[in-house]
């Protein structure tokens, strides 16, 4: 069967991370949904592993994995997000990937990604080469296989990247047309120019290199591509095949091998176009019925169909720029063309902020070399090898890693050096994350996000040789003042460097006094992880006065990451309202501790709020955090409790203006008039404070929740639509897990029913996918069981079916 059709998708997300805390805090951009990636995998990830498939009547038929009938690449540092959050599309990816094998010849569906989505062609030889290095071991760790074909950044190459993917063992890469300079077929002398994109997309093709080496190419189908990424085509998954399809070579000799493929965005299929993913289903499903074509993935098709032609590519070159790899490096006039009062956005700024990092990376290069020589063998060699302990940080792991590279393997003092070490060149690798650069204007989260990665360097170079690294951070500040956003208040790359990025810095104390605000908010004292850190806390005094609160407490603080720890006094205060303040300073004797509290203590007593309040931020050299400076989360977990008191005050006064107004309100609803807008806030606050206590009681009372919302539909409030659908998509979830559990539990099925009734009844839009996977794909072995016993005379089970029925019925699902 010579013709074939390949889809690759290329799913990735930067990193979001605070880089002190290692974790995504709230993005307010991505609202309802926690952060962006939260967004992403429930639009595109998550509906990608189990995309629903249509009946002529529009029921669900069938839930399709795409994953294992395409061709992709995850990114890491994204399967590293969805390992640790979203742990079920996580297995899903690299069950995909075994499915795939067991179907293309022992060829997986997954290709591997070099490390950080750094533009290889402006790395540095050794970045180059770890980036590689730690994207092949990323995948063998995960997919526990070894890569065959890898994604490069932007499709970004030149001939280092490709003798370093080949050095590895790496068989294949995916370029655009564009890449390509000339073609010819082996054991030919005279070449064809196919610059301007003019290359045969249907064949894979060899690229030789200087040392002797070759790596496969694979050219994508450009207008394709192109279609499905920002032309519609996903509108209608019929057109989407049939596209496909038409792309064949009639004219093609019989029995020549034709390889159709894509290449696009990952995202494309559900975030980028909503229902992508269904219409990538039915077009995969609509191929595969063809007798004359089979879907493949690129190594199955490379061992079916070898290259018989070789090219030469354009150096440096990349997908997503026409002038190279200039997007990231210079204001080459590749961009978005977002324009302000003062005309078209410059990208001037590019330039700078490359330079600006290199001067951090090489700065601290000297420093990184001497102190790594005391304790590690090569520290080149290590930085290699420390990927295991990113991916596995167990004690285990931390073993293997300094028995085969460090000099004192067992001293737990050289041990903290070294990983401390490691992780600013973790850091140092990530500030070259291609996002930064990708965008319009200096002053975006993307790039903000690689400075942020730049600051921790600094930050941990400077715990070795504060003077050396001082001068680097100076001159690093100096280059970035050349770089200008396009928005004039922003200012310039220092300024936002200062003012935005390097205030999120995280020290120890900083970990200490967030943990006194927990201590505050949550009495109960344990031994906790605080994002990236181990805490043990001690509460030595807890005083209350008035509306006011006090905590001082013993913290023990140490770093998950590098083990660097410290022992600290934090303290905490809550003064009313929205006064809020917490410091931490290092630990200090027990009478000096004692004494200390006592003060605070007496201070909270006397009603001196202002002077307790300098008092706590004298006590650390880097002031006191406040509700405005706290961690993003942590602030809006002491606001959930500020604004419960502050809610129940109000909440107080409306209700007596309803009671009060109770006569006229029903008065006016008997004989239709319409109510005075002067009461609707009050009615509104009422129906909102109902929902919320009702949604998040354990068991809601579903009959009190169809009232509520039986009353915002008659009085067309909009019930915070976004967060209680997300509240009710949670209940379902729940409810359907708990049916899956035990399936034949009559008591189980009759509360989802339920809950489902209620919530199709709400007075906005509740997304009951979650739902109908799981009912799906327990349907048809319960629906056969409970068919079995109704059969031989079972009246429960009778019942149970009808029940059963009626819910598909409703979910519009047909196991």
């Amino acid at each position: 069967m010579p013709r074939y059709v390949c889809i690759h998708g290329h799913f990735y997300q930067p990193p979001r991370e605070t880089p002190g805390l290692d974790a995504v805090l709230t993005q307010s951009g991505a609202a309802p949904w926690h952060d962006w990636n939260e967004k992403i995998w429930a639009e595109c990830y998550a509906p990608n592993a189990a995309a629903r498939v249509l009946d002529k009547d529009g029921f669900i038929a069938r839930l399709s994995c795409n994953y294992a009938r395409m061709s992709f690449n995850f990114g890491p540092t994204l399967l590293t997000w969805l390992e640790r959050e979203r742990p079920e599309t996580y297995v899903a990816i690299l069950d995909a990937d075994r499915k795939s094998r067991e179907r293309h010849g022992g060829h997986g569906a997954a290709m591997a990604q070099a490390y950080n989505h750094s533009i290889l062609p402006l790395c540095n030889a050794r970045d180059r080469d770890t980036q590689i290095a730690w994207g092949v071991a990323d995948f063998e760790h995960r997919y526990g296989r070894k890569p065959e074909g890898m994604w490069l950044a932007e499709t970004a190459i030149d001939t280092p990247a490709l003798e370093a993917m080949a050095e590895r063992g790496i068989r294949f890469t995916i370029v655009a047309p564009s890449q390509v300079r000339r073609v010819r077929k082996l054991g030919e002398g005279a070449w064809t120019d196919v610059s301007g994109g003019r290359i045969d997309a249907r064949r894979a093709y060899l690229a030789r290199l200087p040392s002797g080496r070759s790596i496969a190419v694979f050219a994508y189908h450009a207008a394709l591509s192109q279609a499905v990424a920002f032309e519609r085509m996903l509108d209608d998954g019929a057109r989407f095949a049939q596209r496909l399809l038409g792309a064949f070579d009639a004219t093609a000799p019989a029995g020549a091998s034709q390889l159709v493929h894509i290449a696009t965005d990952g995202e494309t299929y559900g975030h980028h176009h909503r229902f992508g993913e269904m219409a990538l289903a039915f077009a995969l499903d609509h191929i595969e019925a063809q007798s004359d074509v089979r879907l493949t993935n690129y190594a199955e098709f490379l061992e079916l169909a070898p290259p018989q032609h070789e090219i030469e590519w354009f150096e440096p070159s990349a997908w997503s720029c026409a002038h190279g790899v200039g997007r990231w490096s210079t204001d080459c006039g590749c961009n978005f063309g977002t324009s302000g009062p003062n005309g078209r956005f410059s990208q001037v700024w590019r330039s700078h902020l490359r330079e600006a990092l290199d001067v951090v990376r090489d700065g601290v290069m000297p420093m990184f070399e001497r102190e790594g020589a005391r304790v590690f063998q090569d520290v080149w060699a290590a930085r290699d090898a420390y990927v295991d302990v990113v991916l596995d940080r167990s004690p285990a792991t931390l073993d293997r890693f300094f028995a085969r590279h460090g000099l004192r393997p067992t001293d737990s003092e050289a041990r903290v050096v070294g990983l401390r070490l490691m992780e600013l060149q973790r850091q140092a690798m990530a500030m070259y994350t291609s996002c930064g650069w990708f965008f319009d204007d200096l002053a975006g989260i993307e790039t903000q996000q690689v400075l942020a990665h730049a600051d921790r360097v600094l930050q941990l170079a400077a715990s070795f040789a504060a003077d050396e690294i001082a001068a680097v951070e100076r001159s690093f500040l100096a280059v970035l003042e050349r770089a200008r956003s396009n928005v004039p208040q922003r200012g310039d790359g220092k300024q936002i460097h200062l003012g935005e990025v390097a205030p999120r810095r995280v020290e120890l104390a900083d970990v200490a006094a967030h943990a006194a605000v927990r201590r505050l908010f949550q009495p109960v004292q344990v031994d906790e992880t605080l994002y990236a850190y181990a805490i043990s806390s001690t509460v030595a005094r807890r005083e209350q006065h008035g509306r006011s609160s006090l905590v001082v407490t013993r913290v023990d603080v140490r770093s998950t990451q590098t083990g660097e720890s410290g022992a600290f006094e934090a303290v905490a205060a809550h003064l009313g309202d929205l006064s809020l303040v917490a410091s931490a300073r290092p630990a200090t004797d027990a009478t000096t501790f004692d004494a200390w509290a006592r003060e605070l203590a007496a201070g909270l007593h006397r009603g001196e709020p202002v002077r307790l309040a300098a008092a706590i931020e004298a006590a650390s050299r880097r002031g006191a955090f406040t509700l405005r400076t706290l961690w993003h989360d942590e602030r809006t977990h002491v606001l959930r409790h500020v604004l419960r008191a502050a809610l129940g005050d109000v909440d107080t006064a409306y209700r007596r203006i309803l009671e009060s107004a109770a006569p006229l309100v029903r008065f006016l609803e008997e004989v239709g008039e319409p109510l005075p807008t002067e009461l609707e806030p009050a009615m509104h606050f009422a129906l909102q404070r109902e929902l919320d206590q009702t949604l998040a009681a354990p068991e809601p009372d579903l009959e009190h929740l169809a009232r509520c919302f039986a009353e915002a539909k008659r009085e067309r409030k909009d019930a915070a639509a976004d967060a209680n659908a997300m509240r009710m998509e949670d209940l379902l979830r729940r409810a359907a897990r708990a049916f899956a559990a035990r399936p034949d539990e009559r008591v189980a099925l009759a509360r989802l029913a339920r809950l489902l009734d209620v919530a199709l009844e709400a007075p906005f839009g509740v997304d009951v996918s979650a739902v109908q996977e799981i009912v799906f794909r327990i349907g048809a072995n319960a629906r056969a069981d409970g068919r079995r016993l109704a059969n031989a005379g079972d009246a429960n089970a009778r019942a149970w079916l009808d029940a059963f029925e009626r819910l598909c019925e409703r979910l519009r699902v047909r196991p």
